[in-house]
């Protein structure tokens, strides 16, 4: 949870950045003294679930074995498919979306970005190109 937090708040600290350069950065507005406590209590809030229903048990095979596992009260079916909804939610789905979103309109944004004065053929080409190079990169 810590990594998909902390990249959901790099990719809109960098959108804002690129979006409104003499804006506010998010790492301005929020202390990084701040932001990261916060990045590790929400994801500490989002374990909690995980922690909550695993247990340590002692299994037979050909000799016992402890190990972790996730132990369901009743209806066990349910508990765990609200639990992998959740997860799946909250790991992949919305970071994903945040991320998707954020990079996005920053690339539409360097893709937009017009000329300034009045610029030769090749000036234009090379400003076309150094566009489609930081695309690339912020796709990278």
């Amino acid at each position: 949870y810590v990594s998909t937090v902390t990249m959901c708040v790099i990719g809109l600290d960098r959108h804002q950045a690129i979006v409104h350069p003499f804006g506010k950065r998010l790492s301005a507005v929020i202390p990084i003294y701040v932001m990261i406590p916060f990045i590790w209590r929400i994801s500490g809030l989002l374990s909690i679930p995980h922690a909550y229903f695993n247990e340590v048990v002692k299994l037979f095979s050909y000799r016992y074995l402890i190990r972790c596992q996730i132990q369901y009260p009743e209806p066990e079916a349910l508990y765990s498919q609200w639990l992998t909804i959740i997860t799946f939610s909250s790991q992949y789905v919305i970071p994903l979306s945040i991320a998707t979103i954020c990079y996005s309109k920053s690339a539409y944004n360097i893709h937009q970005r017009g000329k300034l004065g009045a610029m030769t053929q090749q000036q234009i080409d090379n400003n076309t190109r150094n566009n489609r190079k930081t695309i690339k990169m912020l796709i990278v």
